[in-house]
């Protein structure tokens, strides 16, 4: 109800013979009608919104439960050519699913991945393929590999090699926006003394 009138909506307002004022009551109502259409619409995109997020978080869940299912297997990335571990190297490929598998490993803030452990003085060398045939991925290694942004392309090898010279855990990350952004900044280069 609107004020102490009796009008119940913009319809009441205008056929109310009570109203003195039913011009100033009928843009009222308008006015409060269009408020809570704005609100009815704010709680509708926040409901989807919500809903949205709740189905990609059990998508997430079940591609982790599905590989470590026996009974259902992931597809086989085809590897570009060249894509393979150099010898006393490390090998990361690049997939729908991020760095070798980030999504399936459940990397996030709290879990690092891929994760690769070497010794100060140690050389580094690896090899990282884009076997996603869709979209370029970044490759950085916080301290040791981000001079510049790397981008590699569909279907591209790129090697990386340097001296893990300085103590301590080094992001590896993702630098361009991709689909699987958020799962591919989590590895760790750990370098111990």
């Amino acid at each position: 109800m609107f004020g102490s009138c009796g009008v119940h909506s913009a319809a009441d307002a205008l056929n109310d013979d009570k109203s003195l004022a039913g011009g100033r009551i009928y843009h009222a109502a308008v006015r409060f009608d269009s408020i809570l259409g704005h609100k009815r619409t704010t709680l509708l995109l926040a409901v989807l919104t919500l809903l949205g997020v709740v189905a990609s978080a059990s998508v997430l869940a079940g591609g982790v439960e599905s590989s470590r299912s026996a009974s259902v297997s992931l597809p086989d990335a085809a590897l570009p050519q060249g894509c393979s571990r150099p010898a006393g190297g490390y090998l990361i490929v690049m997939t729908k699913y991020g760095y070798n598998d980030s999504v399936l490993e459940g990397a996030g803030p709290t879990k690092a991945w891929p994760v690769i452990r070497v010794a100060q003085g140690q050389e580094v060398n690896i090899t990282v393929c884009n076997a996603d045939p869709t979209q370029a991925h970044g490759f950085q290694i916080e301290t040791y590999y981000d001079a510049r942004i790397v981008a590699v392309d569909p279907g591209q090898v790129v090697s990386v090699s340097f001296v893990a010279s300085q103590v301590g855990t080094f992001r590896i990350y993702c630098a361009i926006f991709c689909t699987i952004h958020l799962f591919m900044q989590y590895g760790q280069l750990q370098v111990t003394p």
